[in-house]
C-alpha cells in the first residue's frame, strides 16, 4: 500500500508542477475541501474507541478540521478566478482532479483489499 500512497502523493507534485490552475485543482478539490469532515470523522472515531487518548496525539488533526476549511474556500475562490480567465484552464483543473481521483481510487482499493485480508486473516486465527 506504501507505494500506492506514493503514487497517489506523486500527483499532487506532478499537477502542482504543470500550472498553477493544475495544482489548485488538485489541492482544492481533491484534499483542502475533502480532509476536515474525514478529519472529522477519524477524531470522532478516535475518541470513541480510544477513550484515555492524549488529546495532544489528536493536535494534527483537530487543526485540519478548521484550517482546511479556510485553505479550501481560499483555493476555491482562486480556482473560480482562474476558470473564468480561460476555459484551457477550466479543463486543467478537471484533468488534475481526474487524476487525482484516480490516484485516490487506487490507494482505497487496495486499502481495502489489504484491509480484507487482514480480517480473514484475524478470523482464521481465532477459529483455530
Amino acid at each position: 500500500m506504501f507505494k500506492t500512497a506514493q503514487k497517489w502523493q506523486s500527483v499532487y507534485v506532478n499537477e502542482s508542477e504543470k500550472s498553477l490552475a493544475n495544482g489548485i485543482g488538485a489541492m482544492c478539490y481533491g484534499c483542502e475541501l475533502v480532509l476536515p469532515s474525514l478529519f472529522q470523522k477519524l477524531l470522532t472515531l478516535i475518541r470513541f474507541h480510544f477513550p484515555n487518548i492524549l488529546e495532544d496525539g489528536l493536535a494534527y488533526l483537530r487543526i485540519h478540521v478548521f484550517v482546511d476549511v479556510e485553505h479550501g474556500d481560499i483555493l476555491s475562490s482562486i480556482a473560480d478566478s482562474i476558470c473564468r480567465q480561460d476555459d484551457k484552464k477550466t479543463i486543467d483543473v478537471m484533468t488534475s482532479l481526474q487524476h487525482v481521483k484516480e490516484a485516490s481510487d487506487n490507494f482505497w482499493a487496495e486499502a481495502i483489499l489489504q484491509t480484507s485480508a487482514l480480517v480473514n486473516d484475524i478470523e482464521t486465527t481465532k477459529s483455530l
